[in-house]
């Protein structure tokens, strides 16, 4: 399933996006009540720059979504106190598997907050994150789209075998 998060024109920049993150959540909730009327399970959350920003701002806002791993592509930080561009403060706040995924040759907005980013997450305890690098990948994986596809594949495979019980025990230590 495909959600369109808020949008802008192509002129926007991140920050102008602030505004639109309240109408983050509802959206992705949205999607995973669709999701379970169809009896789809397990549920994982994949989202790409902006759209990795604003999946880990809804999963830290609802730790109980019922998503059982996300995969952020190219999260850039905003280091901005309270900012929901900052996905080193979200992933701080986020109790699941998390693979961030990054291209050696992304935004330098994106490589600057690798260690940021790992130092939040792992600082809420080891829920599985882990952080990838694509060797010679930009922000938008331009012809490198079948490594990215094998690697975010077969780390979303590796959750969706791992019961959900597993996955609450490890939350609970």
């Amino acid at each position: 399933l495909s959600l369109q998060m808020p949008v802008l024109p192509n002129s926007a920049t991140p920050k102008d996006y602030i505004p639109l993150f309240p109408d983050v959540p509802p959206r992705i909730e949205a999607g995973i009540a669709f999701l379970r009327t169809k009896r789809i399970a397990p549920i994982m959350l994949v989202g790409h720059s902006l759209g990795a920003a604003m999946g880990a701002y809804f999963l830290a806002r609802t730790p109980h979504s019922g998503v059982r791993a996300f995969v952020g592509i190219g999260m850039s930080g905003n280091p901005a106190p309270k900012s929901p561009l900052d996905t080193a403060a979200s992933l701080g706040k986020i109790h699941i598997p998390v693979l961030d995924l990054y291209g050696s040759r992304d935004f330098k907005a994106v490589l600057s907050g690798l260690p940021r980013r790992a130092a939040a997450a792992r600082a809420v305890g080891d829920h599985g994150y882990e952080q990838v690098e694509i060797d010679g990948a930009g922000h938008f994986f331009r012809d490198l789209d079948g490594p990215l596809i094998i690697r975010v594949s077969g780390w979303l495979r590796k959750y969706a075998r791992q019961p959900a019980t597993a996955h609450a025990k490890r939350m609970n230590h």
